[in-house]
């Protein structure tokens, strides 16, 4: 089997991400309301890859873990939350939205508390039920997008395409962990490195293909 360049792919997805931000920031404008707070997210995420990268290159004991659970998993997430909810405008969905996050912050909170090596080693379970919570505001922007006339225009609203996206790259990567989390001597780490270089791909793909299709439809 091809040995797999993990450092190539890393490479690769940092570009795609970049170029992600280059074209949210350059077309923003036509990207709808609370467009910024995805941006944010997305900026966040570049700049922990890239610190990330140039720290495992400079010393290969780097530990990204502890990087990774308070940006990513705590900051991105929460960014990711305020976004989906700024966009809903059904006052049931507004206050399942509000429910969603506190639970999410809540579940942050006592997981860090309870787990002694939370900030050392992958939280599984907690980023499960934080992509489990993630997709329940996002099936909430979607069931109230294919319930208005923006279904219509689907295709020029751009949350549409971060909905899909996210959902691709986040609850994409959930059945790769389960099968690596509990049966680890059945997982090539070389499979395991593309296909999530593959998910990530795919999901930043769409982010980038929806802001050329998109346009300002504030209704």
């Amino acid at each position: 089997m091809i040995e797999w360049n993990k450092e190539l792919g890393v490479l690769i997805q940092i570009f795609l991400m970049v170029l992600t931000l280059f074209f949210l920031i350059l077309r923003r404008n036509q990207l709808g309301k609370s467009i910024n707070y995805f941006i944010s997210a997305i900026s966040l995420g570049c700049g922990i890859e890239i610190f990330n990268f140039v720290s495992k290159y400079f010393d290969e004991e780097y530990n990204s873990v502890p990087v990774y659970i308070i940006g990513v998993n705590l900051i991105i997430f929460f960014i990711f939350f305020l976004y989906f909810y700024q966009l809903l405008e059904v006052k049931r969905f507004k206050r399942i939205g509000v429910a969603l996050i506190v639970i999410f912050l809540l579940g942050y909170l006592i997981s860090a508390i309870a787990q002694k090596d939370f900030f050392n080693s992958f939280p599984f379970v907690f980023y499960c039920a934080e992509v489990a919570l993630l997709s329940m505001i996002i099936f909430l922007v979607l069931w109230q997008t294919f319930n208005s006339d923006r279904i219509l225009k689907l295709k020029s609203y751009y949350p549409f395409w971060v909905s899909i996206g996210l959902m691709v790259i986040y609850l994409g990567v959930v059945p790769l962990l389960i099968v690596s989390n509990t049966a680890k001597t059945m997982m090539n780490l070389n499979i395991f490195f593309i296909i999530l270089f593959a998910v990530n791909v795919i999901g930043y793909s769409i982010l980038l293909t929806g802001i050329f299709y998109a346009k300002n439809t504030e209704i």
